[in-house]
């Protein structure tokens, strides 16, 4: 059972994975369609966006950014649902895999490119965020199962 605290904080966790799915789809969309989103509060959106690195094996990253937002709705939804909440230790292992990416991402947009894309650095927080969260429910039902 969650606690009351797990439950707030496991709410907070799929809001956020939902902003960064919407974050990433739209980048991916926008790249798709030929189009550079405009960048309102930072300079180098379409440095970033066009370069190099915004593609792995040939694949924009936004959308491998997508496809993992929409893991940890689903699979958060899942654990929800069927009430598994021992599940929720391989959701805080994922959740490494959008930190790194995140840290890595930024690392270039600071050190290689020297610009940085609004929209990225949205999903790098939300990347973030998400990973705080979940290591901190699981250690929180991880305490709680073993008493």
């Amino acid at each position: 059972m969650l606690s009351k605290t797990n439950k707030w904080l496991f709410g907070l966790l799929i809001a956020f994975a939902v902003i960064g799915f919407i974050d990433a789809t739209y980048m991916a969309i926008e790249h798709y369609m030929g189009r550079v989103p405009p960048c309102y509060i930072t300079t180098g959106c379409e440095t970033v966006t066009t370069s190099p690195w915004s593609l792995i094996f040939g694949i924009y990253v936004a959308l491998y950014g997508s496809l993992y937002y929409l893991f940890v709705i689903l699979f958060s939804v899942q654990i929800l649902n069927t009430k598994r909440y021992p599940l929720f230790k391989y959701l805080s292992w994922f959740s490494w895999i959008g930190l790194a990416s995140a840290v890595y991402f930024t690392s270039i947009q600071a050190f290689i490119i020297r610009g940085y894309c609004i929209y990225c650095l949205l999903s790098a927080i939300t990347s973030t965020l998400i990973f705080i969260l979940a290591q901190s429910i699981w250690y929180r039902q991880k305490n709680t199962l073993s008493q």
